[in-house]
């Protein structure tokens, strides 16, 4: 990480146990610290049942830790009710998951801009063409939105 990168996400020490049977706990995620700078691409990377899924569903909001702290922008998003994961998810996070969660009647474009409606995105026309358009373009789509 560059020195004096801002930071977007940052974890300290993150914990996330799942009961088993018994008095067990499977661990999935042991004291992870992470900060994830603005504006950089971040992989993660590891092997089948490392963790992966874990540590994005906590970064997006999705789940919450066993223990530890998740900030987002320095904000901490650990113990944010659902109505304010959902609010964070919807207006500052993004997903692409692996399996596909697009309206299959609908174009590309159509699912995008459908998005960000729901997200309250501009409610002028020209603005949100221009912003389906941009966000076609950066995951690579641009030629396939219609």
């Amino acid at each position: 990480m560059k020195a004096g990168a801002e930071i977007l996400i940052e974890t300290k020490q993150v914990f996330r146990r799942f009961p088993v049977a018994g008095n067990e706990d499977f661990i999935a995620l042991s004291g992870i610290d992470a900060k994830i700078p603005k504006g950089a691409m971040t992989i993660l990377k590891g092997r089948s049942g490392s963790g992966k899924t874990t540590l994005m569903n906590i970064l997006g909001a999705l789940d919450q830790p066993s223990s530890g702290d998740v900030f987002y922008e320095g904000k901490s998003i650990v113990g944010l009710s659902e109505q304010e994961r959902n609010r964070l998810r919807r207006q500052s996070i993004g997903f692409v998951f692996q399996s596909v969660a697009l309206i299959p009647m609908m174009t590309a474009y159509e699912n995008v801009e459908y998005a960000l409606r729901l997200a309250g995105g501009s409610s002028r026309q020209e603005e949100r063409r221009k912003r389906v358009e941009e966000c076609l373009k950066m995951v690579g789509l641009a030629q396939r939105m219609n």
